[in-house]
């Protein structure tokens, strides 16, 4: 059974989260109950006054007796930005969903990701919830990267689950939903993730972050490094915080399918490049990239090597294999030389529209090294 506890003050770095007064009005008004470009995939229209939000407020510092009332007004600086609270709830299968909005003058800064992941902990930590959602109009995409960099995992889309005042769309009026879940086993492993390290000589691989975003994206974001890659580089910043953040929740799922490792140099811990190793139906796929100025060093197959002899030497797998564009020779040599056999070649399947090849190496073959 959920533990309430009811709407207790948060403080995190940049935020004071805390319950509604009803002189908070003014500034919720003004800030985003206002706005229809705030409430524009919300289930309620915008207030047409101070007075109505007023009103509105009033009703809900009554409930804060309750402690299974959660509702916290956002602040920075003294400034009402914003509002988080629990929408739904269920005692017996610890379940609470979260609702949240926030001004428009202060998005895209990470402050509401920032409150969402203080209540989150909170919710599990004090109120002993099992299981937090967050369910979104799909063509709301920011509202998805809130739960992304909070941890939660997509679980799927209801169709045509929302009939929303106030935003109709062209063909009808019903929103399809997406809905986000995080569960407590995956938050602790987050907050505690898996210390998987792998070492050579002259590397340590180690669970990429989201602290590495910029560190990545001087590799992610480079023409040249990715011009050969599947999923064809970075952007933009944002776009490699995405993927590290990703990277981070992957390393928390119970079922691990993919190890995103970030390759460091012992001497001095520089983040050089990325390596991972996913179970695939066709047995275990590697995969690494490394900034330019680290290029013919022979990182690339130093960190391949050890991901080859951790996986045949923790595992049942009998086959590792690798991919790449016909035209990457400096990547299709780091196969031959770590001892993999090219097996296929696969004509004009690549972004690029060249021929892709794959290498492979058996268990037995790794035996006899």
């Amino acid at each position: 059974m959920l533990n309430h506890k009811g709407t207790k003050t948060i403080k995190t770095s940049r935020l004071l989260l805390r319950p509604f007064i009803a002189e908070d009005a003014k500034q919720m008004y003004d800030n985003w109950a206002s706005d229809p470009e705030v409430t524009r995939f919300l289930t309620w229209q915008p207030h047409k006054s101070a007075e109505e939000t007023r009103g509105l407020l009033e009703n809900w510092v009554k409930n804060y007796d309750n402690p299974a009332y959660y509702n916290w007004v956002m602040t920075l600086d003294g400034i009402c930005i914003g509002n988080v609270s629990i929408v739904r709830m269920s005692d017996h299968n610890e379940v609470m969903e979260f609702g949240y909005c926030m001004g428009s003058r202060w998005w895209k800064m990470g402050l509401m990701s920032e409150a969402v992941s203080a209540v989150t902990d909170y919710l599990f930590t004090e109120v002993n919830a099992n299981r937090l959602v967050i369910r979104h109009v799909a063509a709301n995409p920011a509202s998805g990267r809130v739960a992304r960099k909070c941890g939660f995992t997509y679980e799927g889309t209801e169709r045509s689950g929302w009939n929303l005042p106030g935003c109709r769309l062209p063909d009808g009026k019903y929103h399809n939903i997406a809905v986000n879940s995080l569960l407590r086993s995956e938050w602790e492993r987050r907050k505690n993730p898996r210390k998987l390290t792998l070492e050579t000589e002259r590397l340590l691989l180690r669970p990429i972050t989201a602290a590495d975003a910029e560190d990545a994206h001087r590799y992610a974001g480079d023409p040249e490094v990715t011009q050969y890659m599947m999923f064809g580089g970075s952007p933009d910043l944002r776009a490699t915080q995405n993927f590290v953040l990703d990277c981070e929740r992957m390393w928390a799922l119970e079922n691990q399918r993919d190890w995103e490792f970030g390759i460091t140099l012992k001497e001095n811990g520089e983040l050089i490049g990325a390596c991972d190793f996913c179970l695939e139906e066709g047995g275990v796929e590697l995969g690494w990239v490394l900034a330019k100025a680290h290029w013919k060093k022979g990182y690339a197959a130093e960190a391949a090597r050890v991901m080859i002899d951790h996986v045949f030497a923790h595992s049942d797998y009998n086959r590792i294999f690798a991919r790449c564009d016909a035209a990457n020779y400096g990547s299709w040599r780091v196969m031959e030389k770590i001892g993999m056999t090219r097996e296929a070649v696969f004509r004009k399947i690549r972004p690029s529209g060249n021929d892709e090849y794959v290498y492979a190496i058996l268990r037995e073959e790794w035996e006899g090294c």
